[in-house]
């Protein structure tokens, strides 16, 4: 007990310092106490049921609904993101051809900070200012992140030289074979830096319509939440002097390590060195079936063992010590970025039990804390396997926030099945995909594609609204709405309280429009069920009295909208969403006509 109250009264100290990123709970009639203690609880008890934050969490089975006709919609959020190796980030023609696919939302990338920061205060922004150009043109959008580690092996270290004076660093073996350097992610003067940094790009890009998100980067390897730069890719590794392990991760780390490729392999597969440093820096448990003769276990095994080992004797790591940090780089970011959404890899900072009780603790932090600010995303997905570890974090936080996959380029294609499952089952709103993924020829993993983004996000359909035929001047119009969600979201609509962005419904939006096409009158609404509740397959239906003013008499036509609202009631955006136009027809429309009404005297 005097641990636990230890932490909480730690939690209660950081309430003082920062409270001004709590918002109040959202039902009046919840037990405040509880939902106050909610936010600060360390590490929530490892079960599906989490009753210290009022939520069950539970695997959860996705039944499919058909309609005929129906196609996958695009709305900002949603959709599949090309991911662009570093190699070529300048290529600009190759990456206009994949801007152009309708089944492409947008691009993902990743850049070191030494190339946009290569003096002190002097920025560099030419490659995001010409990827959000490229992506503006085709009305798509860049998910960004930085990495300070493990990315360009052209250069010494990711972090700019300048950054890691006075700084201190560990050395690494890298995917070249060569020495590297990494900085120690919880030092105070690279932290210090490191914010300099992120608040410089946020006064540029915050607010971009062309950014999808930002990576919450800088604390951990190739810009994922992992600290231990495990890169060993040839079987010589002589390094000697095994690390302490504590016990928790030995198992795991010599499951995670199965996949540890050599050069002459990654050679013989055409894979791109980008291609490579993922695999490499992947900690996820492997398959056991793996073809023996191209998998090193114990070298790689033993290399993250001598890292960690490390890392824990003369840099101070800790489970504590880095919830902490990471804790901490997080803060940087929604400081910097009040508008642009951003993003969180929810891997484990270290394997092991310890590593995700810590990320637990992580991934309350920010999402109780920002809400929906926080996109989440599982980073390296390699093959089908689905734990109870990724099924508690995206579950947990589906209803708070969108989630995203992030696919390797060697996915196992056996597991296509799984991954729609899995997919829809986690309810995830955006993927990133490799290159080679996105231009496969394969036509199970096209039909596997198609499959998931048909269900990815919320995928609205109109089916049907009722209007009188005609309405007194001054009377409003009774109109019923008829809406089915193919998505495994709901539309969660943002609704900023303090710095917290609460998942809240987007508005119906009914305009009437004279015979001039002028909008005369423009109704909002919040439905009786809102939209962040839309279950998939589920009909959603309710009745509204549409109040209107003194109208002159005449027809009017009528057109609705999915809107979000500012401050004013203006809108602010439209959603895109499809609407039945006859049986087994549907059209996409952000304002889709519904009718007409007679205003009579």
């Amino acid at each position: 007990m005097l641990r636990k109250r230890t932490v909480i009264l730690a939690s209660l100290s950081l309430l003082a310092f920062c409270g001004s990123g709590l918002s109040s709970p959202v039902e009046a009639k919840k037990n405040k106490a509880v939902e106050f203690i909610k936010y600060f609880k360390p590490v929530p008890d490892k079960s599906y049921t989490n009753e210290s934050q009022d939520r069950v969490i539970k695997k959860r089975k996705f039944k499919p609904v058909e309609v005929s006709g129906a196609r996958p919609i695009d709305n900002q959020e949603l959709g599949y993101f090309a991911i662009i190796p570093l190699e070529k980030i300048e290529d600009k023609q190759s990456i206009e051809d994949l801007l152009v696919k309708k089944e492409i939302n947008g691009i993902s990338v990743l850049l070191p900070w030494a190339s946009l920061e290569p003096r002190e205060g002097e920025y560099d922004f030419k490659q995001i200012d010409e990827l959000l150009e490229l992506a503006g043109k085709q009305k798509k959008t860049v998910i960004l992140r930085i990495s300070t580690c493990g990315l360009d092996n052209s250069k010494d270290c990711d972090t700019p030289e300048w950054a890691l004076a006075d700084v201190k660093t560990m050395e690494y073996t890298a995917t070249d074979g060569q020495k590297h350097k990494m900085p120690i992610f919880w030092d105070s003067t690279y932290l210090a830096r490191w914010s300099n940094f992120i608040q410089a790009l946020g006064e540029k890009y915050d607010g971009n319509q062309s950014l999808h998100s930002i990576g919450i980067t800088g604390g951990g390897v190739l810009g994922s939440t992992r600290v231990v730069p495990n890169f060993v890719t040839f079987a010589g590794d002589t390094t000697s002097g095994d690390a302490e392990d504590d016990g928790d991760d030995e198992d795991q780390n010599k499951d995670q390590n199965k996949d540890a490729k050599t050069e002459a392999d990654k050679s013989a597969t055409g894979k791109t060195e980008d291609t490579a440093k993922s695999e490499e820096a992947e900690t996820a448990e492997d398959d056991s079936d793996e073809d023996s003769a191209n998998v090193i276990a114990k070298p790689s095994a033993k290399n993250y063992r001598r890292l960690a080992g490390k890392l824990k004797k003369e840099f101070g790591m800790s489970e504590r010590q880095l919830v902490e940090h990471w804790k901490y780089v997080a803060d940087i970011f929604p400081k910097a970025f009040a508008k642009t959404r951003l993003n969180f890899d929810i891997n484990a900072p270290i394997t092991g039990k310890k590593g995700q009780t810590g990320l637990d603790e992580i991934s309350d932090y920010l999402v109780y804390r920002y809400g929906q600010r926080i996109y989440l995303t599982r980073q390296n997905v390699r093959n089908g396997k689905h734990g109870f570890n990724e099924y508690r974090i995206l579950l947990k936080f589906h209803p708070d926030t969108l989630t995203g996959y992030q696919l390797r380029p060697d996915f196992k294609m056996d597991d296509l099945d799984k991954l729609v499952k899995n997919a829809t089952q986690d309810g995830i709103s955006f993927c990133e995909l490799p290159i080679d993924l996105v231009q496969s020829t394969d036509e199970a993993l096209k039909t596997a594609l198609a499959e998931i983004r048909g269900h990815m996000g919320y995928q609205l359909i109109s089916q049907a609204v009722t209007l009188p035929k005609e309405v007194k001047v001054g009377e409003p119009i009774q109109a019923s709405f008829n809406f089915v969600n193919l998505g495994a979201a709901g539309a969660l609509n943002p609704d900023r309280q303090l710095d917290k962005d609460l998942a809240g419904s987007f508005k119906i939006q009914v305009e009437l429009r004279n015979q001039d096409g002028k909008p005369v009158v423009r109704s909002l609404h919040t439905p009786d069920v809102p939209t962040n509740e839309w279950s998939a397959g589920e009909p959603i239906t309710w009745s509204e009295d549409l109040k209107m003013p003194e109208l002159k008499p005449g027809r009017y036509d009528l057109y609705m909208s999915l809107v979000d609202t500012d401050e004013d009631n203006k809108v602010a955006r439209k959603l895109s969403f499809l609407t039945k136009v006859k049986e087994g027809e549907l059209e996409e429309s952000v304002d889709a006509p519904i009718g007409s009404v007679d205003v009579l005297n």
